[in-house]
């Protein structure tokens, strides 16, 4: 009877996990706590689990579910993501360069100037002609355009 008994629990919580839904879980980047709900089949919100980061909320979560399970109660629940609190910090903003070209104002003697770069057009003027003047007498800034790097 025992081996009976034994074989009905058995494939009972084979089912119950089959039916459950899988856990697609990334972990929280930010280290800034979790807020995992344990929720019924239908959604209904049975209980809140809160961690440091989601893998410890969510362990928190699935222990009670897979004491739920054992005994029976609410087989088919799921562990779910809430929120990872405080929200992420949003992504910084692009980063705005410039580049300039200076020209030397006599015999250029390689093609395409001396390129500058910068975080303001000033600044990368400035630095095209800090190297232009290092090699030639007499400079100018013979363009300027902003490139949009991440």
């Amino acid at each position: 009877m025992k081996p009976l008994l034994f074989v009905f629990a058995s494939l009972f919580s084979i089912f119950a996990f089959a039916e459950s839904e899988p856990l697609n879980v990334q972990p929280n980047d930010y280290g800034r706590g979790c807020e995992v709900e344990l929720r019924t089949r239908n959604g209904g919100f049975l209980q809140s689990f809160y961690g440091r980061d989601c893998n410890e909320a969510l362990w928190q979560c699935e222990e009670e579910l897979d004491y739920r399970r054992r005994t029976g109660r609410n087989p088919y629940a799921r562990c779910e993501i809430v929120r990872p609190y405080p929200p992420p910090p949003p992504p910084p903003p692009p980063r705005e360069t410039w580049t300039c070209i200076a020209m030397d104002r006599g015999q250029e003697e390689h093609y395409g100037g001396h390129p500058g770069y910068g975080r303001s057009q000033r600044e990368a003027a400035d630095n095209a002609m800090h190297v232009c003047l290092a090699s030639h007498g007499r400079c100018f800034i013979s363009e300027c355009y902003p490139d949009r790097r991440r």
